[in-house]
């Protein structure tokens, strides 16, 4: 069997590996999400947004949290892609 060695949810990997399965809509915009990460990473909002426009939110994201004395990353995540998709659908 290929779960051989995966200890997680197969439905759920099944549900992110199909396109167009998961229908979420998030309705964020790249200058809100790098608003909202300007605060946590206590980082210029307008030096954010400039490099934002130079190329894609993802890497903004990344450049500046590697830049953040506010927020180091954590060796092992804590967090699963169930608690994740469980925290979606609660609003």
């Amino acid at each position: 069997m290929f779960t051989v060695g995966f200890h997680g949810d197969v439905f759920l990997l099944l549900k992110l590996l199909l396109p167009g399965v998961i229908k979420a809509v998030y309705n964020l915009q790249d200058k809100q999400i790098i608003k909202c990460f300007s605060v946590i990473f206590d980082n210029d909002l307008d030096e954010m947004i400039e490099d934002l426009e130079q190329g894609d939110v993802a890497e903004t994201i990344s450049l500046f949290f590697d830049k953040s004395n506010n927020v180091k990353p954590q060796k092992k995540s804590t967090l699963s892609l169930q608690e994740v998709i469980d925290a979606k659908s609660f609003h």
